[in-house]
């Protein structure tokens, strides 16, 4: 994998100012994006009480079109709820797809990439997942 250095100077960049959490998170989902040559990506944050995760930061959908996710529910959950990193290049054939949330976006998911977000315990906070 290639990685463009221009995204970790616009990183640094960004987290040496005094800058709104929720600018950060969108620039750096963006940044993640292209560092993968994505079409989209969203970063889901844990709702602890519910075992459910919700988007926070997504490229290509509005603000009030929020997608929730059981744990172990689509790519997402299951990286939730396992802890472990997914790489899906065929999403329509993999038993985690979650055909739901391209049905009410529209989109057309074809391949996938989703990470843990941990924090310094190790607990999982959220998951990054990139498409296509």
């Amino acid at each position: 994998m290639t990685l463009d250095v221009s995204v970790l100077h616009e990183v640094a960049h960004l987290l040496s100012q005094e800058v709104d959490l929720d600018f950060l998170m969108d620039v750096l989902v963006r940044a993640i994006a292209r560092a993968v040559e994505a079409d989209r990506a969203t970063l889901y944050l844990v709702d602890a009480q519910k075992r459910e995760l919700f988007s926070k930061v997504a490229t290509g959908i509005s603000e009030r079109n929020e997608i929730r996710l059981k744990f172990g529910q689509g790519v997402a959950g299951h990286v939730a709820e396992s802890g472990e990193s997914a790489r899906v290049p065929q999403a329509k054939a993999d038993e985690r797809f979650h055909g739901a949330v391209d049905k009410r976006t529209g989109y057309q998911t074809q391949s996938m990439l989703a990470v843990p977000v941990r924090n310094r315990q190790g607990a999982i906070i959220g998951v990054i997942q990139t498409l296509n």
